[in-house]
């Protein structure tokens, strides 16, 4: 084993899994390790790191490290992106693990592409569906963003849902590509205005008698069939999207 020095900027070293905050460390390594794997080993996954610096200079995953060594780690920058990875899409889209359903909801709510499994679908599943779909995959399970298949992610400070929603619309500055009520909640379907025969179909007497049988009061999920409407909930919904600073 050699000996090195690790510096974490940032949140990095409480993030690590010393979570105890101290910045400068020395530890113990493969003589010969990746970059990639050195840091790992410190409980920080690749996606929450944005610049490397070893002894001075600009160094990237694949380069090795030695006894001596003094390795700078710097966590993501505003574009919310790790090291060495493509811009995101124009409409960046998502996947959550199993145990982000409510945030899966907000975001949907929100008009963000969101897939999420109520089911655990596994580690496997979630890496690929993720690389192959170009989705950001969130998740507060560390070890899951350490595959190095996962592109981007980001490893989730909060267990609240709601303070969840907050980080995620800051790490990828995603207020721009809101757009509320344009995706079902359940399902992440787009929504579209439904059609007489659908609201005769699936409206309660109740809403009927409010709004009739126009069309203009009503959308439809073409993917899972639910009908909706506006009602009490929709303004506790708006009441919502205000918090987090979107409009609509």
């Amino acid at each position: 084993m050699v000996e090195i020095t690790i510096i974490l900027n940032g949140d990095l070293a409480v993030l690590s899994k010393r979570h105890d905050g101290v910045a400068e460390r020395t530890t113990l390594v493969t003589p010969g390790s990746s970059l990639f794997d050195g840091v790992q080993a410190q409980g920080i996954p690749h996606v929450e790191v944005g610049s490397l610096t070893l002894n001075s200079q600009p160094a990237t995953w694949d380069d090795h490290l030695a006894e001596g060594d003094e390795l700078v780690v710097d966590p993501v920058g505003e574009t919310g992106l790790s090291l060495d990875v493509p811009p995101l899409p124009d409409s960046p889209a998502f996947l959550l693990d199993v145990h982000l359903g409510r945030l899966a909801g907000y975001m949907r709510l929100a008009g963000i592409d969101t897939h999420y499994h109520a089911e655990d679908i596994g580690d496997p599943a979630l890496v690929g569906t993720s690389a192959d779909d170009d989705r950001i995959l969130l998740t507060c399970d560390r070890r899951l963003l350490m595959h190095r298949a996962v592109r981007w992610g980001a490893l989730l400070r909060n267990r609240n849902s709601f303070k969840q929603m907050q980080e995620v619309l800051d790490r990828f500055n995603l207020r721009s590509h809101t757009a509320p009520f344009t995706r079902c909640m359940a399902c992440n379907g787009q929504l579209r205005e439904a059609t007489v025969p659908e609201i005769e179909a699936a409206a309660p007497p109740l809403v009927r008698v409010r709004y009739g049988l126009d069309p203009k009061h009503y959308q439809t999920c073409p993917d899972c069939g639910r009908l909706f409407w506006a009602g009490t909930h929709t303004d506790r919904m708006r009441t919502l999207l205000r918090q987090w600073g979107i409009t609509g």
